[in-house]
């Protein structure tokens, strides 16, 4: 039987591990800094196990993050190729005006506003 790859329970347990993993690692950045500390040596450098489980977690969390999204939709090139029709042709969002129930408390519109006569 075929399940989308967003409905497998395995990139959401992996996403979770390798966000555990990340956390371990930050740990150990942690705890190895506070040792150098408490032995008087200069911080150089990480262990090589604290690069490699770094690495690998950062890699399964990529994957399963990716995995976990669902498929990919194609981006169909046809849609820009539709005629603009003149409704649409002048539309700039960017000047629109409105109307709203804040323009007489601002002080700025009170010129906006018409006078009754």
């Amino acid at each position: 039987m075929y399940f989308p790859v967003s409905y497998h329970p395995v990139p959401k347990y992996l996403l979770f591990t390798s966000f555990i993993s990340l956390l371990h690692c930050a740990f150990s950045v942690a705890q190895h800094r506070s040792y150098l500390r408490l032995i008087d040596q200069e911080y150089t450098y990480l262990s090589t196990d604290i690069y490699i489980q770094l690495f690998i977690s950062l890699v399964v969390g990529l994957y399963s993050a990716t995995a976990f999204s669902g498929d990919f939709k194609k981006i169909r090139s046809d849609c820009e190729d539709e005629p603009e029709t003149w409704d649409t042709f002048g539309n700039c969002p960017s000047f629109y005006s409105f109307e709203h129930r804040g323009k007489p408390m601002s002080a700025s519109f009170i010129g906006f506003t018409q006078s009754e006569e």
